[in-house]
This record gives C-alpha cells, structure tokens and sequence, in this order.
C-alpha cells in the first residue's frame, strides 16, 4: 500500500509545492503524511485532501504534528524520482492492457484476471524466452504492494479483452503501436524510447539535446499546419536554420506540396541537408504516414511522433525547474497563505502561478504516460491566466488559451519559434504570444536574463507580440527551394531576419507597418537605380566588346572572330541587369551608394542593406494581423 501512499503525498505537492512533507506507517496500512509547513486553515485543508487529491482507498490522513510513534518512514518520491516505476497509479483494466501493451512490444495476447484473494494474475503466452519472461515477472513485481499483487502466469492463452470503446478518444489516448492500423515503424521506435527513457528523462540524464541533437541549438520554428492555414513554408526556410513542419490531417503530402509550391523531392532535399523535421500530435491514421515512414527509414531524426513530443515536453519542466530562479530553497517561502491580505481568490491565484512549473512536473508523469500532448492543457501553461468573469467572451477566450497551450508547450520543448494558425476572422497570436512569454519568463535561469525578459513584456503596453510575424515576409512564387536555401546560406538570413524583427518589434504595429512602406519605397527607388546602372554598364560592356572584337578583327584577319565577338556584345547588352543581380561584389557596390531612409540610424541601412541583397526572393509586406 506504500506506494499508493507515495503517489498520494507526490499529489498533494503537486497542488501544493511549497509543501515538505514525511510519511509515516503508524500501524499496519495506516499512514500519516505529516506537513511541517504552518498553515492556517488545518481543517480546510485535509477535507481538500480527503475528497480531492488522495484515492478513496488509500489508508492515509495529514498530520501537522511530528508522529513520536511510528512503525517506519517512508521516503517520498523525489523529483528526479517520478518516472523511475510505475507503481501505485489507480489504472482502470483498459489503461493496464494499455500500459503493457505499449511498454512490451513484442506481446502478442494478454489475459488480466480480475482480484482473487487481493492478487491480479496476469496470463502470457508460455512459448516466449526466459529474459522476455523475466522482464514481465520483474515489472509486475514493481506494481505489487502490500495489499494488492501483481502475478505473471505463462500459459496458453488467447487474447484478453482489451477493447478501444466508443469512449476512446484516439486523439486524446495514445493506443499501443500494435493496435493501430498503420502501425508504421517512426511510432514503434518512439513508443520504445518513451518506456526505455521516461526514468531518464525525469532524472536529468536523457535531456532536450539528447533528443534533438544540434537542431536544440538552431533558430527555429514550428509551423502547424494541420488546423488551419498558415504561411507558405517558404517562409520558414529561408528565415530560420530550421523547422518543424506538422503536416494538414487528412491530406496527402502531394496535396500539401501542390498548395505550398513545393515539391516532394525538395521537401526529402530539405530532410536531407538538415533543414526540415516533421512532428505530428495526430493518430498516424490521420495524415499521410506513408510518407513519413520514408522519411523515418532514409533519416530517423526526421520525425518525431506523439510520444516523442511528450518525452520532450517533460525534459523541458524538468531543465525548467532545474534553473528556475524560483529554486528548491525558495519554495517553503512561498506559503499559501502568503498573499492572504489580497483575499483567498486573488492568493490562491498568485501563489499557483509562482508554483506553476513544480506543479506542472510532478502532474505530467500520470497525465503523458497514456495521453497525447492534447490533454496538456490540464497542467499547461494556460493554468497560470485566468479570465475576471465580466469580461465579454470570457469562455471562447479561456477556450483559445486552452487550444494553443498544446503548440506553445511543444515549441517550447523544441526551443523553437511558433507562429500560430489563422482563419477568416480568427486568429490567436495574441494568446500564443502570453503563454510563450510566461514560459520564457520561468526559464530565466538569472537576474540579468530576467530583466531582458522584462524589456520584452514592457512592450505588449503597445500592443507588441514576441511572436515572430512570419506573415509579415511575402516570399515569392517562381525560386526554387534549392534558390531560396542559397539565399539563406549566402545572406546569413535566420540571423539578419532575427536582427530585423527584434527592431522592427521595438516599433508599434503602425508604427512597423509604415516602417515597412519605407523600406519597400526605398527598395522600389534602389530598383529604379540598378536600372540606370544596368543600362550605362550595358554600354560600357558593348562599347568594349565592338573595340575588342575590331582589333582582333584588323589583328587576325578572321571576320568569324570579329561576328563571335558581335554576338558576344549582343548577349552582353541582354545580360547586364543579369550580371549585377548575379554578382555580389557588383550589387553591393551599389548598395554603399543608395539613398537609405535614415542614414543616421544604422538599424535603417542594415535592414535595407540587407532587404536589398535578398529582393530577388523576398520582400516585406504590411501586416493586417
């Protein structure tokens, strides 16, 4: 029973964080979980334990006392100790089969006999190797406790009755590998890392960069586009070092591309130059899993399926939590009664948000081990918002906060951008934005970072968003993906494109939106002059080759040479508009010579400066967003 007692001490400070607790067995199954935090109101508090946080079956009571008689104490489950087992979590018949099903892959039928004589027998084939044999007797003895026990018995038996009811949410549930349809091999591998890392991942051991490698590194974005729609893909290649694509659900990937301008050859280019990952939070029933089985077997990293994103998105609480300026010796300060003088509504509040990474940690092993990222709206970020209820429309927006927690988590846990969907007359930026900023503002690991953070959310007074306006970039049509990546390597574009937003994010959204007209007329004014430039280097080039080709004429006596050499000049007055779009040294001679739109602000010439170099792909537009 210990361990239930366990789970249900790990509950309460999950609600309460700031709690230190130690359990004591005072008698045979009976147990106090003594706080030895002052709190106030005692009474208050255990009827809220009684009927909200500990299972009705668990013999154990709070105590505010220090037990002087006691069998034994029993450690609590630390931290980095949440994943370690999966012992002591109340599991209905379907969510077992569920859990054994996944964390043993190479089960073929399972029989789970109901309770006889407080023991749960659990039925395998009798025809599987001893160390297979061996791992299953090991776990269920993990499962096992005082009252209940688990029993692996190997006989011949057919499967057991696991069933996916109508009240299975496949969205929602996370079903074993081998009961899905396309059972494709991206969601077998990232079922197996789930189950042989979730210890390690809890501990610190198996972090964010364990599984992304460099691309934690790298400026990136998430662009979702399974809801709605969102910016062309283009956008995202060429002012980031990467992306994480999800792709539309119920789409092919040729419909996909026909509606991005893509092909798929450039979308396996992108896969292969490291450029592109794909991730989806959907059944793999839903999308064009063909396709991203290909991709798994030409490049693994390349996908990363349900499980893998909650794998991520529980190492990012726990890096959150490990430098989090709120530190372990800083949570008993942080009493529940702490802000009692603004009243119980108001301190509940304030103290559950200075909480909220702690409380999200310790909720997310019994929330993920099971469900999709789609439920993580019960411990998200969204948690720490709430709504006064006089405000119009209060429901649909606590609805939006709750909807994009999922996508602000899992960029997050990406490090990465995100920019997120829009429909007619909907869109969701401006929650996006809060919930990203309140993330970033728990990972300032220091003062220094923390006042940086603190410049940035001065500036939602003006109406500013931390979110990148990709839509702001209108790329065009005819480049190729192989054209706009050489831009990208060229011009460093991820890195200016940050430089240019940052800047132009210092400015109110009128403010940049006639910025934007400035640099676009400016541009419109530099074309003009490439021109002109163009047409006196055409006579230059032509002048030149009709005086050559003449002397080599009078020189060799060969009028083939001197007709070579007039085609030469022909093609010469063609191509010198070419010439300088192709030449770097050429193009940025003329930049050192343009008008700029202020030259007394440097952040002006080097955004147009650097406008220019990537005009033959790209242009700023006015955002209506």
């Amino acid at each position: 029973m210990e361990q239930y007692v366990r789970r249900d001490d790990l509950r309460l400070r999950s609600v309460y964080p700031s709690f230190k607790t130690r359990i004591f067995e005072v008698s045979e199954n009976k147990f106090l979980i003594y706080i030895q935090n002052p709190i106030k109101n005692r009474v208050a508090l255990c009827k809220e334990f009684d009927y909200s946080i500990r299972f009705v079956t668990s013999p154990v009571n709070l105590t505010f006392d220090l037990p002087k008689n006691f069998v034994r104490e029993i450690p609590t489950i630390e931290d980095s100790q949440i994943g370690d087992n999966f012992s002591g979590i109340g599991w209905t018949v379907n969510q077992f089969y569920n859990l054994l099903y996944s964390k043993f892959s190479f089960l073929k039928s399972i029989k789970i006999d109901s309770v006889e004589n407080r023991v749960v027998k659990v039925h395998f084939p009798n025809n599987m190797s001893g160390l297979y044999n061996s791992q299953l007797t090991s776990f269920l003895d993990s499962m096992s406790g005082d009252v209940i026990k688990f029993k692996a018995v190997f006989d011949q038996v057919e499967d057991g009755s696991f069933s996916v009811g109508s009240d299975t949410n496949p969205v929602l549930i996370i079903l074993p590998t081998r009961w899905n349809s396309a059972n494709v091999e991206y969601e077998r591998h990232d079922e197996a890392f789930w189950f042989d890392n979730i210890k390690g991942i809890y501990n610190g051991s198996v972090s964010k960069e364990t599984i992304l490698g460099q691309r934690c590194k790298k400026n990136s974005c998430y662009i979702k586009y399974s809801s709605f729609s969102n910016v062309n893909i283009r956008n995202g290649i060429l002012m980031f070092d990467h992306i994480y694509v999800e792709l539309p659900c119920e789409t092919s990937v040729k419909d996909f591309c026909l509606k991005q301008q893509v092909t798929e050859d450039e979308l396996i280019s992108l896969v292969n130059q490291s450029r592109i990952t794909f991730i989806t939070n959907q059944p793999s029933n839903r999308i064009d899993y063909g396709f991203l089985d290909s991709i798994y077997k030409m490049k693994p990293e390349a996908v990363l399926s349900r499980r893998c994103l909650n794998a991520l998105i529980i190492a990012d609480l726990v890096e959150m939590n490990k430098n989090c300026l709120i530190a372990d010796e800083c949570l008993p300060v942080l009493s529940p009664d702490l802000f009692a003088g603004l009243g119980v509504d108001v301190s509940k509040k304030l103290y559950n948000l200075a909480t909220w990474p702690r409380r999200a940690l310790r909720k997310s092993f019994e929330l993920l081990t099971l469900n999709s990222s789609s439920c993580i709206s019960a411990l998200g970020v969204n948690n720490c918002f709430s709504i006064p209820d006089n405000v119009p429309n209060r429901d649909a927006l606590e609805f939006e906060f709750v909807v994009n927690s999922e996508y602000v988590h899992i960029a997050s846990a990406l490090n990465a951008f995100y920019f997120p969907f829009w429909a007619k007359d909907y869109e969701t930026k401006t929650q996006a934005s809060l919930m990203y900023n309140m993330i970033k503002l728990f990972k300032c690991r220091n003062a220094d970072e923390l006042e940086q953070h603190n410049i940035q959310m001065k500036s939602y007074s003006n109406g500013k968003m931390f979110v990148p306006n990709l839509d702001i970039l209108e790329v065009k049509d005819y480049p190729t993906i192989h054209e706009i990546l050489q831009f990208s390597e060229t011009y460093c574009t991820s890195k200016n494109f940050n430089t240019l937003f940052s800047y132009l994010d210092s400015f109110t959204p009128e403010e940049r939106n006639a910025k934007i007209l400035e640099y676009n007329k400016s541009l419109g004014n530099l074309r003009l002059k490439r021109d002109e430039q163009a047409k006196r280097l055409d006579l230059e080039l032509s002048l030149l080759c009709d005086v050559a080709g003449f002397a080599l004429g009078k020189a060799l006596g060969d009028l083939a040479i001197f007709g070579f050499i007039g085609t030469f000049a022909a093609l010469a007055k063609y191509g010198g508009s070419k010439l300088i779009e192709k030449n770097d040294f050429l193009r940025n001679k003329m930049n050192e010579r343009e008008n700029l739109i202020n030259p007394n602000k440097p952040m002006d010439k080097q955004a147009t400066r650097f406008l220019s170099q990537i005009s033959p792909v790209a242009r700023l537009r006015v955002s209506n967003k």
